[in-house]
């Protein structure tokens, strides 16, 4: 009869590390008794050729040039470098995209998408009449006009009509104005008002000779590239200069913007642009334009048309 003993796992646990311990001792003495052989090597200078001018890096090593960037359709002067990338801004009208050319675009090259006008501004229109001062006794007070139409200073009193603007005073009074409860200031602000009559609308309004006086509209100061002085033009009103007429379609005041389309009489198409403020209008619609498109144009004068009302 076999009989079955029972070890303890301490003792198997024991076991096994008596033997782990015993094959790593024979093992470290086996490696002892045969160690490696290691000899020794002197090492000499070896004799080189002197370096030959251009040697070095094989030719195949050295930094390639970068590659010149393609032409685009638009012409062979529409290059962009990798970190001046085109401005790009959408059209109001047609919803469509506009690419402004590269900033050191020649002049010769910039002409073949030479829209013709540089707009300068976009501001509230001021009324053709302004108080600008006054000068008298209470019941008889003389007041200081000005008007965007004339260059003079204009004077006059209750009952007195400007005929070249179709303006006539009714009333001249001098107020003084409290500061509100909201102002930052304290002094009290004393000034004329003029009640005037308009004959072109047939209204009445106020003119204050603390602020200017606005008519409610929008006007564009423009630049043609054919020449001449500046332009203000309202809203549908019409430009023409040399062979191209403009059209003002819409005016923006913030930001400054003014949507205008040209006419050519050789194009089946008007095109229409978003033109922003530029600096130096004046100077950028003298050179940009080629000269022989400006002695064609010195030849034809710029007329603005208003438009039907």
């Amino acid at each position: 009869m076999k009989t079955i003993v029972r070890l303890p796992h301490e003792k198997i646990l024991a076991a096994a590390s008596f033997l782990a311990m015993a094959s790593s001792i024979a093992w470290a003495w086996t490696d002892r008794a045969n160690p490696p052989v290691l000899t020794r090597t002197k090492l000499r200078p070896v004799p080189t050729a002197p370096e030959a001018p251009g040697a070095g890096f094989p030719e195949s090593a050295t930094p390639a040039p970068w590659i010149e960037p393609m032409d685009q359709s638009a012409g062979p002067g529409w290059r962009f470098e990798l970190f001046t990338p085109p401005g790009i801004h959408r059209r109001v009208p047609d919803g469509g995209f506009a690419v402004d050319g590269p900033p050191n675009l020649p002049a010769a090259e910039a002409a073949v998408d030479d829209f013709g006008l540089e707009l300068e501004a976009v501001r509230p229109e001021p009324y053709r009449l302004q108080l600008v001062g006054y000068f008298g006794v209470p019941g008889d007070y003389t007041g200081m006009f000005t008007s965007p139409r004339m260059s003079e200073t204009l004077l006059g009193r209750a009952g007195r009509r400007f005929a070249p603007l179709r303006l006539r005073i009714e009333d001249i009074v001098v107020t003084r104005s409290e500061p509100g409860e909201n102002s930052a200031g304290t002094a009290v602000s004393i000034g004329a008002r003029a009640v005037v009559a308009d004959e072109e609308s047939g209204k009445k309004l106020t003119l204050d000779s603390r602020e200017p006086c606005y008519t409610g509209s929008l006007v564009a100061t423009l630049w043609s590239r054919a020449g001449g002085g500046p332009q203000e033009l309202h809203a549908g009103e019409e430009w023409k200069c040399g062979r191209a007429t403009y059209r003002v379609a819409r005016l923006q005041l913030e930001p400054a913007e003014a949507t205008v389309t040209r006419v050519l009489p050789d194009t089946p198409h008007p095109e229409t642009r978003a033109l922003h403020p530029t600096p130096n209008p004046r100077e950028r619609a003298g050179r940009r334009r080629p000269p022989e498109e400006m002695a064609v144009a010195a030849q034809e004068p710029a007329v603005a048309n208003p438009p039907e009302r």
